[in-house]
């Protein structure tokens, strides 16, 4: 009986160090949990980014390769999408539209737009659609009533904010030469 007792009290439970140990391991798994799935969402705004400049190089290549006028069209609408759509030719060209998010269900990013002038002045936000036109014969932009003002003289920039996470990506189309590039321009 007494060999009894003594094993009760040797069998007190965890000690302080146990459950601090216990403790960290737990805090530093959910942070990586949390972390990881903060990174797999914030993608969407790079993916959307890289889609949005691809549809501004097909445009501006088609504009300078092609018969007919070529035109994008980027809308936040309904669905984050850039239509690239041809007139002027005979028979008649179908618009190509381009889904910038990954699914055509659901905003996964979120897409605003402003005109910021080469001394820095930003005219913000642009109003969507925001449609270019691209010269047959440099590239460059061609003036939109939309910017309100004379596009040889700025940079038109996309700013894609993923929903979920931090993420932010930026896609600047420079107007005088038709150069676009993604990154963060700060």
């Amino acid at each position: 009986m007494i060999d009894l007792f003594k094993r009760k009290l040797n069998n007190s439970g965890y000690t302080l160090i146990e459950l601090i140990v216990v403790i960290a391991i737990m805090s530093i798994v959910v942070g990586g949990a949390t972390l990881g799935i903060s990174l797999a969402f914030s993608k969407d705004a790079t993916k959307c980014a890289t889609r949005l400049n691809d549809a501004i190089y097909e445009a501006r290549m088609n504009s300078m390769s092609k018969l007919g006028k070529y035109t994008l069209s980027v809308d936040n609408s309904t669905v984050n999408l850039a239509t690239i759509a041809c007139s002027g030719v005979t028979p008649a060209v179908s618009d190509e539209i381009i889904y910038l998010d990954e699914s055509t269900s659901g905003y996964k990013t979120d897409i605003s737009a402003y005109f910021e002038k080469e001394d820095g002045t930003v005219i913000s936000p642009l109003s969507f659609p925001v449609t270019i036109e691209f010269d047959k014969a440099k590239g460059s932009v061609i003036y939109d009533a939309d910017l309100d003002t004379n596009p040889d003289d700025g940079v038109i920039v996309f700013e894609i904010k993923a929903r979920h996470g931090n993420r932010e990506s930026k896609v600047q189309l420079v107007t005088t030469t038709g150069k676009h590039t993604i990154g963060d321009f700060d």
